[in-house]
Order: structure tokens, then sequence, then C-alpha cells
């Protein structure tokens, strides 16, 4: 029975990944951003934004490391101050510090690199699989355009 089932998830885990790579959506697979984890995910949001996995409360995990990190910054004094709040002529001993926060471009990149042995080995696997593809529809164009 219980090979059965394994057998039942294979073929399910397979037939789940060529979709993903004949519809060139290999980019929605990733590896959890926990520190410890290194868990395969597919990001199936909207907005392709997840970043972690189900399974261990890496999320969790991460936001409250986060937190805690800011609440000791602000405890000793050391937050970041945007460039502009530095420069402007209002920011009195009074006013509030801004923490600086990266751009949507500086998000994209740290989405996009790869954190682990396999996370590299996948991004590779990936690129080759796309550079494969865009050979083969550059010669069918080019057959097609001989014809």
């Amino acid at each position: 029975m219980s090979n059965q089932i394994s057998d039942i998830m294979t073929a399910t885990i397979a037939a789940s990944l060529a979709h993903l790579v004949t519809e060139e959506e290999t980019g929605r697979l990733r590896i959890c951003r926990g520190d410890d984890c290194e868990a395969a995910i597919v990001d199936l949001t909207r907005n392709r934004s997840k970043l972690f996995c189900d399974f261990g409360n890496c999320a969790n995990r991460a936001h409250v490391r986060a937190y805690r990190a800011r609440q000791a910054a602000k405890r000793n004094g050391t937050t970041a101050v945007t460039e502009s709040s530095e420069a402007s002529p209002n920011s009195g001993a009074g006013s509030k510090r801004k923490l600086e926060k990266p751009s949507s471009a500086e998000k994209a990149e740290e989405i996009n690199r790869p954190t682990s042995v396999s996370a590299v080995a996948a991004k590779e696997f990936r690129d080759r699989m796309r550079e494969e593809l865009m050979d083969k529809r550059k010669k069918k164009s080019k057959t097609s355009k001989k014809s």
C-alpha cells in the first residue's frame, strides 16, 4: 500500500515539474530562505513573493529575528538614517530617524540570489534549460523563415 502511495506522489510531483518547465515557470521553484532550512518550495502566489516554506515555521522565525534586531538597534541608537532625512533642513534633534529600506530592485535581486548549494544547482539547471529552449526556438524560427 505505501509503495503505491509513494509511486502516486512521485508521479504527481514529476508531472507538476514537467508542467512548470513546459510553461516556462521554473522561476517559481525556490529554496526556503530560512537560515537552517533547505526545503524546496513552489511559489504559487500571484505576485511571486513567497520566500519561506510552510513546514518549519521559517517565516515567523525570520520576522521575529528582524524585529529583535530593529529593537536592539533602537536601544543602541544605531539606526541607519536615509540620506534625504540627513540632508533635510527640518531634521532637528527632535525629529524621528527613518530606517533605510531596500529598493524593489534590491529586493528582487535578494530573492533571486541562491542561498545554498542546492539552490545554486537549481538555478544553473533552470538557466541551462532556458538556454536550450531559446536555442530550439531560434532554430525553429530560422527553419520556418527559409520555407
